[in-house]
């Protein structure tokens, strides 16, 4: 099965640009990173467009090319923000929450991420060649 933003407003019809990771929640609902157009896009199981959040910039709920995401046991959705190096936390309906910290260890290109069961963010570190574990507060 292939999904488009067939149905999406006009505005939002860029969807297949720049797809890059992927993440389900408990409502099996898919969560897809738009790289290109710097946002996030929520569908139904069937495909249905159901919402978007963020934009271009560096500010709280904003990105630089998201790539990596993560849906956690509350609904919340963790973005790598490949562009501002960092990971960003929003809540099911994409408003902005919070950073994960990471000034101890810094990121240079986040790329794929996940969650581990004991509540820590592990992300693929591209810029920096290696993975990192970060401790995730839920």
């Amino acid at each position: 099965m292939e999904f488009s933003c067939l149905g999406c407003p006009p505005s939002l019809n860029k969807a297949g640009k720049g797809p890059h990771f992927a993440a389900v929640n408990q409502n099996n609902e898919i969560i897809v990173t738009d790289f290109h157009n710097h946002s996030v896009k929520v569908f139904s199981p069937e495909g249905e467009f159901l919402l978007k959040f963020g934009s271009n910039g560096e500010g709280n709920g904003q990105f630089n090319a998201p790539t990596g995401v993560a849906v956690d046991v509350n609904g919340n959705i963790i973005v790598a923000d490949w562009g501002n190096s960092r990971i960003q936390v929003f809540d099911s309906s994409g408003s902005f929450l919070s950073y994960i910290n990471t000034s101890a260890d810094p990121l240079y290109g986040p790329q794929g991420l996940a969650l581990t069961s004991d509540g820590h963010v592990v992300v693929a570190d591209s810029g920096n060649h290696c993975f990192k574990v970060y401790r995730y507060l839920q």
